[in-house]
Parts: structure tokens; C-alpha cells; sequence
């Protein structure tokens, strides 16, 4: 009777050893395969920061781009649960920067409509009806001073894009995993952006 519990219980231990190896293997392949997929959304995000740093960048083509570095940032955090710490954190990292390039674009698209809105009532005064000919000297200094103001405004969103740029870029900086990410869940080993591990 002891024997045959002993073979029983031997039994059950392994079963239990086996899906605990299971489990684990599991684990190991949803983070190699998150990691992967992360790796390459860092990669086409930080190709979008760059493109977005350019002078006149395409808002459209970008904006089209960010929508899919979103799409895949959303659909590896959902299982975020089963993830290990330092992908879970890399890919809230990552979230964080693209939500932050997101307004950025928003902000460069809100810019051009306002500046083309502005060209076209510039080139509708330029154009004026002879009776206001005989207009003011101060009204010659208006377009002197609008352009002035415009200058000093594009300095300064110079300087508040080149701040945006570092900040996504330090946060960006510490999300590439390493290929050790999947081995356990202690905090990660930040790695450039632009270098994304290949696996």
C-alpha cells in the first residue's frame, strides 16, 4: 500500500514539474516574441522622431505612421501581464514618447494651417482697391512687424522642439530590450534606440 502511494505520488510530482516547465517555456516564448515585435516599433518610432525633427516633415505620412507605432504599442502591452518587468516597463516607456510625438505632430500640423491661413489673407491684402492707396504710412510697418513676431515665434518653438526631441529621446533611449530580457523580470539594461537588438 505504501508503495503503490510512493508510485502515486511520484506521479503527481511530475505532472506538477511538467506544467511548471510548461508554463515556463510558455512565458519564454510570449516575452521573446513581445520583445521582438517591441524592438521593431522602437526602431519605426524612432524613425518617426527623426523624420519629425526635419525641416517641413510630411505630418500626413508620419501621423499615418505614428497611428501604426501606437496600434502595435497597444497590442503588446494586452498581455502585459505575462510579461517580464523589463519589457513591461521598455513598452510603457515607449508608449509615453510616442503619445508625446503624437502632440507634437499635432501642434507642427495646427502651425502649417495657421501659416497658410495667414499667406492667404497676406496675399489678399496685397492686392489692394485703389482707394487704399492713400492709406496710412503705419500700415506699410504691419507686415515688417508680423514678420518679426513670426521670426521670433519659429525660434522659440525651434528651442521648445529641440527640448521635445531630447526628452523623447532619453525616454526612448532606455526601452530597446536586450536579447536577456526574456530571462527573467529584474529591471532592464537600457540600450540606444537606434541600435534596436536583433534576435
Amino acid at each position: 500500500m505504501t508503495a503503490k502511494r510512493s508510485a502515486v505520488l511520484r506521479i503527481v510530482v511530475s505532472v506538477l514539474c511538467a506544467l511548471v516547465c510548461l508554463a515556463g517555456a510558455a512565458a519564454l516564448l510570449l516575452n521573446w516574441s513581445v520583445s521582438r515585435s517591441y524592438n521593431a516599433t522602437a526602431a519605426l518610432l524612432q524613425s518617426n522622431m527623426i523624420s519629425a525633427s526635419q525641416k517641413d516633415p510630411d505630418i500626413s505620412a508620419l501621423q499615418r505612421s505614428q497611428s501604426q507605432v501606437d496600434e502595435q504599442l497597444a497590442s503588446e502591452a494586452s498581455t502585459s501581464s505575462f510579461q517580464a518587468q523589463r519589457v513591461r516597463n521598455a513598452i510603457r516607456s515607449a508608449q509615453q514618447a510616442s503619445k508625446s510625438l503624437d502632440a507634437k505632430l499635432t501642434a507642427i500640423q495646427k502651425k502649417n494651417e495657421e501659416a497658410a491661413e495667414q499667406n492667404a489673407k497676406q496675399a489678399s491684402a496685397a492686392s489692394p482697391s485703389p482707394s487704399s492707396s492713400a492709406s496710412s504710412p503705419s500700415s506699410s510697418s504691419q507686415p515688417t512687424d508680423a514678420a518679426r513676431n513670426q521670426a521670433i515665434q519659429e525660434a522659440q518653438e525651434r528651442t521648445q522642439e529641440s527640448q521635445d526631441q531630447t526628452k523623447l529621446d532619453s525616454l526612448l533611449s532606455q526601452n530597446t530590450v536586450s536579447d536577456s530580457s526574456t530571462a527573467d523580470g529584474t529591471a532592464a539594461s537600457p540600450t540606444h534606440a537606434t541600435t534596436p537588438q536583433p534576435w
